[in-house]
């Protein structure tokens, strides 16, 4: 069945719009050995966007070698350092056989082995036989440019949820580490990508890793007359008319937001036949508010009662937080000289989720 708008997967294809500035940007970096981190607030199209530039990326630079790294189920160093092994590895080789080598080649001396039956019945190419010291992370970490200067080829990483790298407790020391491969290595290059906005900003923001080795790309906004079209030709095609002011209304009001636009347009084009009128669209929005609910409840409970006061505050349009009348308003005593760098270090992390779902 055709389903012309799609909220659960990433955009592709058609359902990718726009962005093409955007792509140039990354590919252009990638292209001549930089690194980049995508990151967007939730619902922005980070991801699409970010397998876009990198389709773009591996027909423009075919003989790069592409690394897939996956810590969507990595919380320590070992599941860090054995997702990192895997990616790299099975960029470079693709039987038992090229697993083996590579790994005596270049990490003959550490704790990660390669276990044939291991490989055989899960398909994991590497695993620990003690934990892990310093210099297995060093090597590690130094694998793809190890295997990359080797064979005289340059190779990409791309990440997938990169922010899960916080979990283990000396996470610090394992982004040093790749922050050195982008710092010293001629042949090997990173792109950046996950989930949590909040997490990749302390990475990159906060933390300030890879500070002058990546560059940091926000997905620009779509434009309005694309998201238009698209919609109104979604609806067309299945036998159905919807007045793009309506539509322009409706992509005002969820601020160009990808993800929030197909969910809607799906629950109206779920429940409409022939004309759609604008009431269908409203009762669309207060199915996607009830629908996002509990994790919009979520986000807020996770806040404090001082953060709840200054969310408050700045969705009333306050901006002069020293002022005496807005701290008594809004119960902000904790911070009475209203200094900015403090409320944004006491607030900043839960408000940057928290805000665009409570909007």
């Amino acid at each position: 069945m055709n389903f012309p708008f799609r909220y659960d997967i990433p955009a592709r294809d058609k359902y990718f719009l726009g962005r093409t500035d955007d792509i140039d940007k990354i590919v252009n970096i990638l292209s001549s050995c930089g690194s980049v981190v995508v990151y967007g607030e939730p619902g922005t199209g980070s991801k699409s966007l970010s397998l876009a530039a990198l389709s773009k990326f591996r027909i423009n630079n075919p003989d790069v070698i592409v690394a897939e790294v996956d810590f969507t189920c990595a919380r320590t160093t070992e599941d860090i350092l054995l997702a990192y092994a895997d990616g790299v590895l099975k960029a470079f080789g693709s039987t038992a056989q090229d697993f083996k080598e590579l790994s005596e080649d270049h990490l003959g001396g550490t704790h990660l082995v390669f276990d044939v039956e291991r490989y055989s019945d899960n398909g994991q190419v590497l695993s620990f036989n003690w934990l892990p010291d310093r210099a297995d992370v060093d090597r590690v970490i130094s694998l793809p440019s190890a295997i990359a200067a080797g064979r005289g080829v340059k190779v990409l990483l791309f990440f997938h949820h990169f922010q899960n790298i916080l979990f283990p407790e000396d996470s610090n020391m394992l982004l040093s580490a790749l922050e050195k491969v982008t710092e010293n290595s001629q042949c090997c290059s990173m792109f950046f990508t996950g989930s949590q906005f909040n997490r990749l900003r302390d990475i990159f923001d906060v933390r300030r890793f890879f500070w002058l080795t990546a560059v940091r790309i926000i997905p620009s906004i779509i434009e309005m007359s694309l998201i238009v079209d698209f919609v109104f030709k979604g609806f067309q095609s299945q036998g159905k008319v919807l007045e793009k002011n309506i539509i322009i209304g409706a992509v005002e009001v969820l601020r160009s937001n990808p993800m929030y636009i197909n969910q809607l347009f799906f629950i109206v084009d779920a429940g409409a036949r022939g004309y759609v009128n604008s009431q269908a669209v409203q009762d669309g929005l207060d199915i996607l508010v009830q629908s996002n609910r509990k994790r919009f409840i979520s986000c807020v409970n996770s806040l404090t009662d001082f953060q709840l006061s200054l969310l408050k505050a700045i969705l009333d349009g306050e901006i002069r937080f020293s002022a005496a009348s807005v701290i008594e308003k809004y119960h902000l005593e904790k911070h009475k000289t209203g200094n900015v760098i403090e409320l944004v270090d006491e607030f900043y992390k839960p408000f940057l989720d928290a805000y665009q779902y409570s909007r």
